[in-house]
This record gives structure tokens, C-alpha cells and sequence, in this order.
């Protein structure tokens, strides 16, 4: 009986965690899809199709940065986001973190730099969505700080408290300025 008891707890638990992980791949698949869909679309160099990937409030505040230098959103400039973009393909996965309608991936790649003991480091790349619509558009992306390490030379520990407020992760979605 006592063996029974057991077996079923450890059978939930493992239910409970398996249908964590599953919950986890399709929305980090959706998210990759909306990165690869933006950049596709900023390399197209259309502002119709860049609409269609990237938050109302990432579009507007950079339309009004430019609009203050007497600038406007050209085809070359939409082009040239995607030549700045964060290059996942080569990364490794570390993290997705969801709240609500805004979420985050989390990449870590060496960054071919060593520390003063000879030791190599690694730079994070996080990638931030916002759920618009019902469609998951890319809110902004970022490294995180200088490149890190441990002392084995491996990977650190990603920190979310490194992001600034524009890219927490706080299930708030910001209205077009």
C-alpha cells in the first residue's frame, strides 16, 4: 500500500513537471518564429512588414527618436536592424521566462574574449516579445552586460535583475507613445 502511495505521487510529479516542460517548447518555438519573422521582415526593409513583427510601442518610440533628429524610417535604416540583430542560430538556449502577455528568451554564447587568468567568457542575449493581439511581436533585445564567467570557464548564471525596466519581464504591455 505504502509502495502505491508513493509510486502515484512520484507518477503526478512527473506528470506535473513533463507538462511544464511541453508548455515550455511550443511557446519558445512560437517566439523563435516571431524573431525569425522579424528579421526577415527587417530585411525586407518595408515598414509594412516590420509593423507586423515589432511591438506598437518599440515602433512608436523609435519613430519618435528619429522624428527628433530630423530623421524618418527608411528602407536602408529598417535594414540595417536586422544586420545589429542577435545571432540565435549559433547560441545555446538558457532560459525562456513568461509573465502574462510579455516574455523572454535567454541565449548564451562564447564571446571568443578570455579573462586576465586565461579563462574564456561568455556574453547573454535576451530577446523580449509582448503579446499583441494575440500575436507575439518582438519588444526589444539586449546583452547583458560585460561577458561573464565562472571559474571553471563555463557559462555563469543569467541574472534578470540586469535588465532594465523597458525589458523586465512584468506582464505589462506598453501603449504606443
Amino acid at each position: 500500500m505504502r509502495n502505491g502511495i508513493i509510486f502515484a505521487i512520484l507518477f503526478a510529479c512527473l506528470v506535473v513537471f513533463s507538462q511544464g516542460i511541453a508548455a515550455e517548447k511550443p511557446l519558445r518555438s512560437t517566439l523563435e518564429q516571431a524573431w525569425n519573422n522579424y528579421l526577415k521582415a527587417c530585411k525586407s526593409g518595408k515598414e509594412s512588414e516590420l509593423e507586423k513583427t515589432i511591438s506598437s510601442y518599440r515602433l512608436g518610440t523609435m519613430k519618435n527618436n528619429l522624428a527628433r533628429s530630423k530623421r524618418s524610417l527608411t528602407p536602408d535604416l529598417i535594414k540595417s536592424i536586422a544586420e545589429d540583430a542577435a545571432d540565435i542560430s549559433t547560441a545555446k538556449f538558457v532560459q525562456l521566462i513568461e509573465n502574462g502577455p510579455t516574455a523572454g528568451l535567454v541565449y548564451v554564447k562564447d564571446s571568443k574574449e578570455k579573462d586576465a587568468s586565461n579563462k574564456p567568457r561568455v556574453t547573454f542575449m535576451f530577446i523580449k516579445f509582448v503579446k499583441e493581439s494575440d500575436v507575439w511581436k518582438v519588444d526589444g533585445e539586449m546583452n547583458i552586460g560585460s561577458p561573464k564567467f565562472q571559474k571553471n570557464g563555463k557559462e555563469t548564471e543569467f541574472n534578470p535583475s540586469e535588465l532594465p525596466p523597458t525589458h523586465e519581464i512584468d506582464g505589462k504591455v506598453r501603449k504606443s507613445p
